[in-house]
């Protein structure tokens, strides 16, 4: 791990945080597609998924620019959502409950990436970077809309028909 002296190189490590946060999503999602059984819960983790590939070539792209190795240190914080829903999946006995805990999980995730976005898009614009900040809040904009398709989906069906199996 390289030392972190300033705004420039906590931006680089967050950028590469973001990349292992996609590429786990990525690798996660087509499995939890397969898992959900709400039809509207798959379409919206497919944009998800689309998002997260889309993701993954800009902050390849802005990797480039700067001159830096997009690879590096795993997302402890992506990896333990996902840890944890695994194994609350595992303990599910329904599959309304399923789709609640996976619905719950890709929140999680798209909560973290609305921080982690945020964040990024406020150092590039402090660090004069003005092209990236735009990049960065583009992709934010998407995880934005993700969250809120997600919350549609909740409000008006998975969880409701979670909680009646529970009744």
């Amino acid at each position: 791990m390289k030392p972190i002296d300033n705004l420039h190189d906590l931006f680089v490590e967050l950028l590469i945080a973001r990349y292992d946060a996609e590429t786990q999503q990525t690798e996660t999602f087509p499995t939890l597609i397969g898992k959900a059984t709400s039809t509207k819960l798959k379409q919206v983790l497919k944009i998800s998924f689309e998002h997260s590939q889309s993701h993954l070539k800009q902050l390849e792209y802005i990797s480039r620019l700067l001159h830096f190795d997009i690879v590096g240190e795993i997302s402890e914080s992506a990896y333990g959502i996902f840890h944890e829903t695994w194994q609350l999946i595992n303990r599910c006995t329904k599959p309304e409950v399923t789709d609640a805990v996976i619905t719950t999980a890709v929140q999680m995730i798209h909560h973290n990436d609305i921080a982690g976005y945020g964040t990024l898009a406020a150092f590039a614009r402090t660090l004069e970077l003005d092209d990236i900040a735009r990049a960065v809040h583009d992709i934010l904009v998407e995880e934005k809309v993700n969250d809120e398709l997600l919350t549609e989906v909740a409000k008006h069906g998975i969880n409701r028909r979670a909680s009646e199996k529970s009744l």
